[in-house]
């Protein structure tokens, strides 16, 4: 009777022993391999469906699915060489009235053309008439003397991910995507992070068409304010019903950040009547005045190198 030769590792380390191995297991990242990825400012609304009951979330909230294309909703803002500014740091979302962050989770704001805010701003009509039969069921009275959630009530309970464009400050109109910060939950079990890559946005000298230089590992705190990026959100688990209200959440699944790209708020430095050499600059001049860090960057390998061959993939697809 032969048996089955034992199953290889995904990678191996040279010198050690796989039997003795005790260290957790990377974080997961996100994937958008296989999926079928709309444009925003593209979406067909009658693409989009609705399940057909009312399903209880872990952690005691309701949920419905949602489906575009019958497959996961997933969307980009644009293609590459294109992309779109984010205008603050990904972080905590803040009550616009006070200014106060709003729990723990991560949001980013990316910028938006007025063509999108109309396309996403149909979807979210239909979401809200379409869910109009799921409200007495995901909000019930209170008590026995409290009268039933009205349709009003409903749609003022909806959050809404777009926000429109506010001329006076000068913001182009923005939808919001949730960011994961923590690779690891309360009980130790790994949550899948975004997907971050780093590039240069070049002009080719000799065909006079746009591309980028190889994408590097890149992470979360590279999502600053005035970046250049190329996101790809995907939808999680459904259309939610709990106690901040209801909605669906869109975490990043995959961004390209263009670093040459970004912008700046501030006043900048006149180097017009300066010569720059064409020498690369050292990390430190000074060894005895190095400089400090606030945040360190992740510097991890084999993690993030099979999202390297995917990153090449989705730049070759985008061509």
């Amino acid at each position: 009777m032969s048996s089955k030769p034992a199953a290889k590792p995904a990678f191996t380390v040279k010198g050690a022993d796989p039997s003795k191995d005790t260290a957790p297991a990377p974080a997961r990242t996100a994937s958008t391999s296989g999926q079928k990825i709309v444009m925003l400012g593209e979406m067909d609304i009658s693409k989009f469906r609705l399940g057909t009951e009312l399903k209880k979330g872990n952690n005691g909230d309701k949920y419905v699915e949602l489906f575009y294309n019958d497959s996961r909703f997933t969307y980009e803002v644009c293609k590459l060489p294109n992309y779109a500014r984010c205008p603050f740091k990904a972080g905590p979302y803040k009550n616009k009235e006070t200014g106060q962050e709003q729990g723990s989770g991560w949001n980013i704001q990316v910028e938006i053309t007025q063509e999108q805010l109309a396309n996403y701003n149909e979807f979210e009509t239909w979401l809200i008439e379409g869910c109009k039969k799921f409200m007495h069921e995901a909000f019930p009275p209170k008590n026995k003397s409290a009268p039933p959630i009205t349709e009003a009530e409903f749609a003022r309970n909806f959050n809404s991910l777009v926000r429109g464009a506010d001329v006076e400050k000068g913001y182009a109109p923005q939808i919001r995507m949730a960011v994961q910060h923590e690779p690891v939950d309360a009980n130790g079990n790994p949550r899948t992070m975004p997907k971050i890559f780093k590039a240069h946005l070049k002009e080719n000298l000799n065909t006079g068409k746009k591309g980028i230089t190889k994408p590097i590992a890149g992470t979360i705190n590279d999502l600053d304010r005035g970046s250049a990026i190329v996101p790809v959100a995907a939808l999680s688990r459904g259309v939610y019903f709990g106690g901040t209200g209801w909605g669906i959440k869109m975490p990043l699944s995959t961004a390209y950040v263009l670093t040459n790209c970004a912008s700046s708020n501030g006043p900048s430095v006149d180097t017009s009547g300066v010569e720059i050499f064409d020498e690369e600059t050292p990390e430190d001049d000074n060894v005895q005045v190095k400089r400090q860090r606030v945040e360190e960057p992740f510097a991890g390998g084999d993690q993030f190198e099979d999202g390297l061959n995917e990153a090449q993939a989705l730049l070759t697809s985008s061509a």
